[in-house]
């Protein structure tokens, strides 16, 4: 997989930065598929457009990496990658839950996805992965908690405390 088509946040950099080397494509190709699904949300004025396109990226999923369109770059970069491809319908799945009532769920949904897909790259459970291995979930994890506001940023704010967290874990 090569350099997706959309620059990934700080955060998510920081967590592929601090994935073990041989995972380290594949987590970018997933958080930047993320990143594409939620934009599709952010732009969508009507849930009915944005189950649309979400239908669009499952129906394409379900092909053939040589059925894929070939101008789509994130389609390209996929493959025949069987845990990014799960992984993928996953969030397409989670995304859709934002529609609904229930965001808390589809939170779960999304990060239960990219957990599944890291662990099984890494070739472990993700209950049996040490605090090094689960440290980009983490830090996932945190950045998005700092961004709700479900976590204090403390003296210097949430970048340095985000970061912070990266070195220690705490």
């Amino acid at each position: 997989m090569s350099e997706p088509a959309m620059p990934l946040p700080a955060p998510a950099l920081l967590a592929i930065a601090y994935a073990p080397k041989q995972v380290r494509e594949q987590l970018r190709w997933l958080l930047s598929f993320d990143q594409r699904l939620g934009e599709i949300g952010k732009r969508a004025r009507e849930p009915m457009i944005a189950q649309l396109r979400l239908a669009w990226w499952r129906d394409m999923l379900a092909k053939s990496a040589g059925d894929r369109p070939k101008g789509e770059p994130l389609l390209s970069q996929l493959g025949e990658d069987a845990i990014a491809t799960g992984a993928a319908v996953q969030l397409v799945d989670a995304h859709e839950l934002y529609w609904g009532d229930n965001p808390v769920a589809a939170d779960g949904a999304r990060d239960a996805a990219i957990a599944g897909a890291y662990a099984s790259w890494l070739g472990i459970a993700p209950i049996a992965m040490s605090s090094r291995q689960s440290r980009p979930l983490s830090i996932l994890s945190t950045a998005a908690k700092l961004q709700n506001g479900d976590a204090p940023a403390g003296l210097f704010g949430p970048g340095i405390r985000l970061v912070w967290h990266a070195l220690t874990g705490r």
